[in-house]
């Protein structure tokens, strides 16, 4: 994949996944530390006790990055880690 153009990523059919698992994915096409979500729970009877936010992140990973153009196609059922 280092001497392609560019990559054509084709989940349509994926109804989802593991986080982990796409983070280590996700991880191979990022240079820094990218956060994408945040979480929080709630922690008491009022909607209002919340606990700390949470931040979901994704590291680069593994000796080389992917730094071409890449294409993600997705469809109407993709949901979830993917």
């Amino acid at each position: 994949m280092c001497d392609t153009r560019g990559l054509i990523v084709d989940v349509r059919a994926n109804g989802g996944g593991d986080e982990p698992t796409a983070a280590q994915f996700a991880g191979r096409f990022v240079a820094n530390r990218f956060v994408y979500a945040c979480h929080q729970r709630r922690d008491g009877a009022s909607h209002t006790n919340l606990t700390q936010k949470i931040s979901r992140s994704v590291q680069p990973r593994g000796p080389w990055r992917y730094d071409r153009p890449v294409l993600l196609l997705i469809g109407e059922r993709c949901i979830s880690s993917n």
